[in-house]
């Protein structure tokens, strides 16, 4: 069984000033085990203090994001064969949030910017079927099936420069769902959505991102290039 040294960034606001690095030395690993089980392990036989959000274990809920060696990744999909295991496994919170606890970051920041842009569906009320809306299939483009698999993870928002330097900028998040809202077509409000965008700041800071999705968006190509050319 191979070994490996583990550090996690440990922060209670109730006690700490800012977080430190804890390090667990000779954890027993497999190469297919993920980050997430790593963590699990730590909490159930070294420390069951150590605080962090999980839940499906597959990608699907996005409650595991975090900084794994200073990348922001899902825990429950990365796995130790992935990653340069002849250094130490550093495990900490997502950048650009308030850190609750421990792995745990406040997301409010993140909700109220996506808020500020009615990310739901705006019908026009003279055209509401009397049953359900129905869609036709060519209506429901690749790039409109990408946009859906966005989790609200924080990845993205955590990644951005231009949050780091200004937390009152327009985020990704608040973008792709503008975005996904402006292609499909029960939404009545296109032309207001890249308005409203504009004057939240899009047009400013959206080249200054460089994020990565999981779910593999492209912000430049996918959200923020249309979005430019529409407005």
């Amino acid at each position: 069984m191979k070994t490996i040294q583990v550090n996690v960034s440990r922060y209670n606001p109730e006690t700490d000033t800012a977080p430190v690095l804890q390090c667990f030395n000779d954890i027993a690993y497999d190469d297919n085990d993920s980050v997430l089980d790593i963590l699990l392990k730590l909490k159930e036989e070294y420390d069951s203090s150590i605080t962090f959000r999980y839940s499906c274990k597959c990608t699907i809920c996005g409650s595991c994001a975090m900084r794994i060696n200073d990348e922001a990744r899902h825990a429950c999909v990365t796995k130790m064969r992935d990653l340069d295991t002849t250094a130490p496994l550093t495990i900490e919170a997502l950048k650009n949030f308030p850190v609750i606890k421990d792995l745990v970051v406040d997301l409010q920041p993140m909700i109220d910017t996506l808020r500020s842009v009615s990310p739901w569906i705006v019908a026009d009320q003279k055209n509401v079927p009397e049953k359900e809306y129905l869609i036709k299939p060519e209506a429901i483009t690749d790039t409109l099936q990408l946009l859906d698999k966005c989790t609200i993870c924080g990845i993205c928002h955590s990644d951005s420069s231009a949050i780091a330097e200004d937390a009152r900028v327009i985020t990704p998040i608040a973008m792709v769902k503008t975005r996904k809202l402006m292609l499909d077509p029960r939404d009545n409000l296109r032309e207001e959505r890249v308005k409203q965008l504009a004057e939240l700041g899009l047009l400013k800071h959206s080249d200054e991102w460089n994020t990565t999705c999981p779910k593999g968006i492209d912000l430049a190509s996918d959200v923020t290039l249309p979005l430019k050319q529409h407005g």
